[in-house]
């Protein structure tokens, strides 16, 4: 089987086409598996970016064909690809602490829906062991501040330090639980939840916040002085005339609202009420740090040698795949042979067989070691061409 990667981003798409890709992918994901074109896949979709990874014995053009404009990329480019997302390199804040999470989940969804394949747990798996060696040998975890913590260093801008604010959490989705953390850290006790779904309960039990109905909310938004909306299905939750409703009950007082889905959960900005300042995921684009290059270096370093052993193990799984076809083909050979010398006498078959079988044992002997030591060397690839061009073995394994 084969790695392949689709990707649309903020770093190759604008975050409108992303967003359409969002919206697109999930069926064209699951009609393309439904029809047995892809072993597995895993999609991953947040708020700046959709990555589908798949197992496939050759390149998904059909998929790709129905996504265009998305970065395509195969074996080790894919595996790259991922390792820097997961460490945080290729995000809209480098070196983001939750994007490593993320890719996790979508990986034990990908589980539960039977679309995970052991080549690509086992990608995840190395994709996660990446992201941990660089936050221990870099400082990029500390200075990623998330996305989250970008906009509420704007909103600071507006509202002063938020020590003592309420603040109204609208959605429960990937970014909820980092957006409570950060909240919490500038010292806002009073988090309000509310969740369209009917999630805001279960997640509040966990996060020792305050559910808040939809016949709660107007109230909800009243005496709030932050909203941060992280829903993000394309159905925005406050529209112009609920926030018209509220603004006109506060008396003056400002409200800012962070609208951090891809797409908005709030009606856009030319159409609000005086008094509200709404900043949105491009706001934040503007406004993300700088992060140091010798710690971008050493985070790169890191994640070339990862791919390299990473190639390096990959190579190594499919020699083993293709020594174990060998001894396949030989012991159906083997076994046709030892059937056709039923004529003779027991004792006369019996040694022709055992001949049969050390001869066997000799012919496997060679390639078997020559097998080790092109892992060893790091020549696997050439072994494997070679046994492809003379036996017609582990061709489709690379």
């Amino acid at each position: 089987m084969g790695i392949h990667l689709l990707s649309a981003s903020h770093s190759n798409r604008g975050l409108n086409d992303v967003a359409a890709a969002s919206v697109a992918v999930p069926a064209i994901l699951d009609a393309h598996l439904a029809e047995g074109a892809l072993d597995g896949a895993i999609l991953l979709s947040t708020c700046n970016r959709v990555e589908i990874l798949v197992d496939s014995e050759s390149f998904p053009a059909a998929l790709a064909d129905d996504l265009p404009g998305v970065r395509a990329l195969s074996g080790v480019d894919a595996a790259e690809h991922l390792f820097r997302v997961a460490c945080g390199l290729d995000s809209m804040v480098v070196g983001e602490r939750e994007i490593v999470g993320q890719v996790r989940r979508a990986a034990d969804e990908a589980g539960r829906k039977g679309r995970l394949t052991p080549s690509l747990s086992r990608l995840v798996q190395s994709a996660s062991a990446v992201s941990r060696r660089v936050a221990a040998a870099t400082g990029l975890a500390g200075r990623g501040r998330s996305i989250v913590e970008v906009a509420l260093a704007i909103a600071e801008e507006s509202l002063g330090p938020l020590r003592g604010l309420s603040a109204v959490l609208i959605g429960t989705g990937s970014y909820a639980g980092a957006s409570v953390a950060a909240l919490r850290d500038r010292g806002v006790a009073d988090i309000r939840v509310h969740s369209a779904s009917g999630r805001a309960e279960a997640f509040s039990e966990g996060h020792g916040t305050r559910p808040v109905g939809a016949h709660e909310l107007p109230e909800a938004l009243i005496g709030a002085d932050l909203v941060l909306a992280c829903r993000g299905n394309g159905q925005p939750v406050l529209s112009a005339a609920d926030l018209d409703e509220a603004m006109s009950a506060r008396r003056g007082r400002r409200l800012v609202i962070l609208d951090l889905a891809l797409r908005p959960d709030v009606a856009p900005a030319e159409t609000l009420p005086e008094g509200i300042r709404r900043i949105d995921l491009d706001a934040v684009a503007k406004r993300l740090p700088e992060v140091e290059r010798a710690e971008l270096e050493a985070a790169e370093r890191i994640v070339a040698r990862a791919v390299r052993d990473f190639a390096h193990e990959s190579e190594g799984h499919g020699v083993d795949a293709a020594v174990v076809e060998l001894r396949a083909r030989v012991d159906a050979v083997l076994e046709e042979e030892t059937a056709a010398l039923a004529h003779l006498a027991p004792a006369e078959r019996e040694r022709a067989a055992r001949a049969l079988r050390h001869f066997a044992a000799r012919l496997l002997d060679v390639p078997c070691r020559r097998a080790r030591a092109a892992v060893a060397d790091g020549n696997a690839a050439g072994y494997l061409e070679g046994i492809d061009l003379v036996l017609g073995i582990g061709g489709n394994g690379r």
